[in-house]
């Protein structure tokens, strides 16, 4: 058991399977990848196999399933309150560590969204790093590790977690939620290598929906609209789609887009089953001002977890998605 379950990080795994053979559990871990690809299931498995009861990591006793519960005493979680980590936060974990561990000789801190941490934390943390307490062990996640403190990274250890290929995401959808091929394989084109949106998509039924999103925004970008429309973002984000779905099959359409006004094969697109469609628009679309579109998108998503007004983000995205396409 343990890592076999883990899909798609097999350089990650072989590392930490020898660090745990040698005995050589680094005092703090930084796990840089993309979102759902399996940062936060290997640290959990880590600290399973470390702190497991002469188990070896069989996720199948009580001290296992309680560290995969997320409930275990002596695995302690950090996440972003209000979108970010605080300095309180970090003060009340410096705290908390100073004593032993509850049950196992070893204690884990994951830090979730790592980059979330002010700069007040991050150097409130970055002291806790520099005074190590036997016993402790800190397993950090960020998308991107030019987000964090360079002091920060510099004291731990850096393991690249990558996209799921689309093979291993289709196969697990098939065997786990029993779909048929072509719709593992859809899922798993969209979700961008990460088997958490492809999940979180076939669950949110987003898939089917797919035509009636791309549809309505195109007809959009084709009315004429009179002064304010840039204003609701409903006019746009149906009301019953959460707007980061929303942006990320968007950011897929735009990118599919680009690779068919280039002459990409439809094989590679994320939606391969909208490729005429694809087609048709991208006759018309001006390149080089398609091209910054999937920028503004990213930049989008990211203001939208600065508590930014979504209205006016998605009138800007408007403006840019018109004159791309050549509306």
């Amino acid at each position: 058991m343990g890592f076999e379950v883990v899909l798609g990080q097999s350089r990650v795994v072989k590392y930490l399977k020898r660090a745990i053979q040698k005995n050589r559990i680094a005092h703090a871990y930084l796990f840089v990848g993309p979102q759902g690809v399996g940062k936060t299931l290997v640290a959990k498995l880590l600290a399973a196999q470390v702190m497991g009861h002469n188990c070896n990591g069989c996720l199948v006793c009580r001290s296992c399933k309680s560290i995969l519960w997320g409930n275990h005493p002596d695995l302690l979680t950090v996440t972003p309150l209000n979108k970010e980590v605080t300095i309180e936060q970090i003060r009340s974990l410096r705290e908390e560590i100073l004593n032993p561990p509850f049950e196992s000789p070893t204690r884990f801190i994951l830090v979730q969204y790592a980059h979330k941490m002010t700069l007040e934390a991050s150097n409130a943390f970055l002291k806790v790093l520099e005074e190590p307490n036997k016993g402790n062990v800190f397993i950090l996640e960020s998308p991107d590790e030019g987000l964090l403190l360079p002091t920060i990274v510099s004291r731990c250890v850096k393991l690249q977690f990558g996209p799921i290929s689309k093979e291993e995401i289709a196969f697990f959808l098939r065997e786990k939620y029993d779909l048929l091929p072509d719709e593992a394989q859809t899922l798993a084109a969209v979700s961008n290598g990460s088997i958490k949106k492809a999940v979180q998509f076939m669950e949110k039924g987003l898939l089917k929906r797919r035509a009636e999103i791309f549809y309505n925004h195109t007809e959009a970008l084709k009315r004429t609209l009179g002064e304010g429309a840039f204003g609701p973002h409903d006019i746009i984000i149906p009301k019953d789609v959460d707007p980061s779905d929303y942006l990320f099959l968007l950011l897929t359409w735009y990118r599919d887009l680009i690779a068919s006004a280039v002459g990409v094969e439809s094989q590679l697109f994320f939606h391969q089953d909208f490729r005429t469609k694809l087609k048709e628009l991208s006759k018309g679309a001006q390149l080089h001002l398609v091209l910054s579109i999937p920028l503004e998108i990213e930049r989008a998503r990211q203001d939208m977890g600065k508590e930014a007004n979504l209205g006016l983000l998605m009138g800007e995205l408007f403006l840019a998605f018109k004159d791309g396409l050549g509306i």
